[in-house]
């Protein structure tokens, strides 16, 4: 199993009710930082065998048909949100092996869940200027602001502060990059 787990500090734990299978990945990221471009990829990869066999092998892929994150479903933002115990398997993927799942919440907030299973995390990690300027523009443009100095130094002043929704940053990186180091095999940075 592949976890694509979207890199992001959080104070937020992913319920109990949560454990991770061999049919579940989970993608993580910090905001800004690639989630579409590794969600749409990992789909690719993963529905690629299954339409070897078809006339068309692009007609039925859901990527021609869907965004990656309707088909890579966030945990805190589509899943665990609407409910404590959501149905997992109708989300991901037009089979059910495996699925695949996103989260901005860092890695310690998951351990307990992903305690013995088989499942791989893989994390992207995005240099922190480069995600510091396209989160910008994403919140200039979400907000209709002006695309101003001053709120890029006060998103600049909040970043440097760890003072964002998903925490400090370096905490964030640093969570995957030792879950790398202590368990290689399963943990992907």
């Amino acid at each position: 199993m592949l976890v694509l787990l979207q890199h992001s500090p959080s104070s937020h734990q992913l319920p109990e009710a949560f454990s991770a299978t061999r049919d579940r990945c989970n993608s993580r990221f910090f905001p800004k930082s690639g989630t579409t471009w590794l969600k749409a990829l990992t789909v690719a990869l993963l529905e690629r065998s299954k339409h070897v066999d078809d006339d068309d092998p692009l007609n039925h892929h859901p990527l021609l048909s869907d965004n990656p994150h309707g088909i890579v479903p966030f945990f805190e933002n589509n899943l665990y949100l609407k409910s404590s115990t959501p149905d997992l398997t109708k989300y991901s993927s037009s089979s059910p092996s495996p699925r695949l799942f996103a989260t901005h919440m860092p890695l310690h907030t998951l351990k307990e869940g992903l305690k013995g299973s088989p499942c791989k995390i893989v994390f992207m990690c995005r240099n922190a200027k480069d995600a510091l300027i396209s989160l910008w523009y994403f919140r200039c443009k979400y907000q209709k602001l002006e695309v101003t100095r001053s709120v890029l130094e006060s998103m600049f002043e909040s970043l440097c502060r760890g003072v964002n929704f998903y925490g400090p940053i370096w905490d964030h990186v640093l969570s995957y990059w030792r879950g790398s180091l202590e368990d290689p095999s399963r943990v992907l940075f």
